[in-house]
């Protein structure tokens, strides 16, 4: 009798497809189920089957630690541990935090505000608390503020010396990661060490937290091996290739070079995390010894370490988009400079379902677009600053005659809104932050927007940024971020369809509207910056005057349609 593949089941009502698995006896006493029942969240047969395959193997890894687990409940208790063990749970936690903050902003933050929460003095209400709504995805913003006043409880902890209860019960779950696989007595001596080494971490943790905010890319350590796996993979003769040719020297002339041509200082971070995570899984830096199975390999590893501080499989996306992306680009870039023969990262990938929005357009409807544009129009400052005010002002209407993306916009200086040959145009530079395809562009004003007195506006402001104010150090990417997720949630306030991006809906509307006009699609790419280049080798340095023409004729938003039934009055900023 041949045996029948697991496959999605297909509920007899709602046809979402879900995924059912049996639990082996020996778990069944320690997680409580016979059978194991999680909905894929698709009706899509062929998605379906993509999240079965993937739900999979996830559980089998989850069920895989809980026999770890239980293996090492069974083993005998330790009465101390040396201050060698000690100092490296503060490490390994360190590392652990901001190993879960990297997945964190990789994986993104809500656009919907949330209830802010409360702040109990007492530390066991405060662990309840985070327990309960801690771990809802937040804004930017929400997250930063429970994150300082989680530190300045912390810091005040430390300072009086006081073992919190939150890291007294931290020190088993860490001695039980396989970076450990120690289990410590209740009345062990070493507690009180382990749990103030963890609270130390974590004040320090934050430190490097914050200056991610602020844009600084802030490398993770590298997670060390796990206690039993360290010896599991039999070493080379030799670490040391015999020509010289190391990865790590790789990743040095490779960002020398593109360094040069521009490339961002967070790329280079990214890939040398990779590095590091992939000469450690290695056991050697030999760039010539590399074979496309030791990359399927590493993938596969990737895929199966378990983040120690959520007990979670590393996110696909972060081996799809970080590490493997990081081999592709610096062996292709070996193999053309004749560093090695062939590039051993090609071809390998991980298969993901796209699920594409079918049910509505992904740009704003003339309905919610002139809720949107109505709110700017009225909206009323709060307890805010003067130049956020402004943003909230003017960037939609921005946004909705030039298709920018909201960074490009939302960092605009006072010297980029020029008045040039009777034209008021608008440069939207790198100089100013960032530009995603780091190329500068000039975009004619709207007469719409002249009429409403936008360049009265730029002439009075003072100079530099208009709608968001550097650090002390000059940095913009951290205010331009909080800037940019203030606007998503005033956006979201009004126009509430999660089918539709709060800012990022006025991009996909300017390009539908010209397209509609029947405008030349030429002249829409050089405006909205996309990277097909097109346009630019067109127009060499006279592009706005160009492209002025088209613009005339881009029609006007008309903000006397009826708002949508999800959209909500203009709002009033009570922060």
């Amino acid at each position: 009798m041949a045996l029948t593949m697991a496959r999605p089941f297909k509920h007899r009502k709602t046809g979402v497809y879900w995924f059912r698995k049996a639990v082996p006896q020996d778990l069944r006493g320690i997680i409580g189920k016979t059978e194991i029942n999680k909905t894929l969240d698709t009706k899509d047969a062929a998605v379906a089957r993509t999240r079965h395959a993937e739900m999979a193997v996830t559980v089998e890894r989850e069920w895989q630690e809980h026999r770890r687990r239980q293996a090492l409940l069974s083993g005998p208790m330790l009465d101390e541990v040396d201050n060698e063990t000690i100092a490296r749970a503060g490490k390994v936690y360190y590392a652990a935090l901001l190993e879960e903050d990297e997945e964190v902003r990789l994986d993104g933050f809500s656009d919907e505000p949330r209830l802010p929460l409360e702040r109990p003095d007492d530390p066991e209400a405060a662990n309840d608390l985070i327990a309960r709504d801690g771990f809802k995805r937040p804004t930017f913003d929400a997250r930063q503020a429970d994150r300082e006043w989680l530190d300045a409880h912390n810091r005040a902890q430390w300072a009086r010396g006081t073992i919190d209860p939150f890291y007294a019960g931290e020190v088993d779950e860490v001695m039980s990661w396989p970076q450990f696989g120690i289990r410590l007595a209740p009345n062990s001596p070493s507690r009180k060490f382990i749990a103030r080494a963890l609270q130390s971490a974590a004040i320090n943790a934050e430190k490097a937290r914050r200056e991610r905010d602020q844009g600084e890319p802030i490398e993770t350590p590298l997670m060390p091996e796990p206690a039993a796996a360290s010896h599991s993979r039999p070493e080379r003769a030799s670490s040391k290739p015999k020509n010289g040719e190391t990865i790590t020297s790789l990743l040095a002339d490779w960002w020398k070079e593109a360094q040069a041509t521009g490339t961002k200082p967070s790329t280079y971070d990214s890939y040398a995390r990779t590095v590091k995570y992939f000469i450690t899984f290695l056991g050697h830096d030999d760039a010539t010894h590399v074979a496309p199975a030791d990359v399927v390999a590493f993938k596969d590893h990737r895929l199966a370490s378990i983040n120690p501080r959520t007990n979670k499989p590393v996110l696909p996306k972060t081996v799809m988009d970080s590490d493997l992306v990081a081999l592709k680009s610096l062996f292709g870039w070996a193999v053309i400079n004749h560093r090695v023969p062939s590039n051993p990262a090609t071809g390998i990938s991980i298969k993901r379902a796209r699920v594409r929005n079918l049910q509505r357009d992904p740009g704003f409807t003339d309905e919610e677009a002139a809720a949107l544009l109505k709110a700017a129009d009225l909206y009323t400052p709060g307890n805010e600053h003067p130049k956020t005010a402004a943003g909230k002002r003017w960037l939609p209407w921005l946004m909705a005659y030039t298709g920018a993306r909201v960074g490009e916009v939302a960092q605009l200086r006072k010297q980029d809104i020029k008045l040039v040959d009777g034209m008021w145009i608008i440069h939207i530079t790198p100089e100013a932050g960032t530009v995603k395809t780091d190329k500068p562009r000039w975009v004619t004003v709207h007469l719409h927007l002249i009429e409403k007195g936008f360049p009265e506006f730029v002439t009075s402001a003072s100079p530099g940024h208009l709608f968001l104010t550097p650090s002390a150090e000059g940095d913009v990417l951290g205010p331009l971020q909080g800037l940019k997720n203030r606007l998503a949630e005033l956006a979201r306030s009004i126009v509430t369809d999660p089918r539709v991006a709060p800012n990022h809906g006025w991009r996909h509307r300017f390009r539908a509207q010209w397209r509609l006009a029947e405008l030349s699609m030429d002249d829409n790419e050089f405006i909205q910056g996309w990277s097909s280049g097109k346009s630019s080798a067109r127009y060499g340095m006279t592009h706005y005057v160009m492209v002025a023409k088209s613009m005339a004729k881009f029609p006007r938003q008309d903000i006397t349609r009826s708002a949508p039934q999800d959209a909500v009055p203009a709002p009033v900023n009570t922060l």
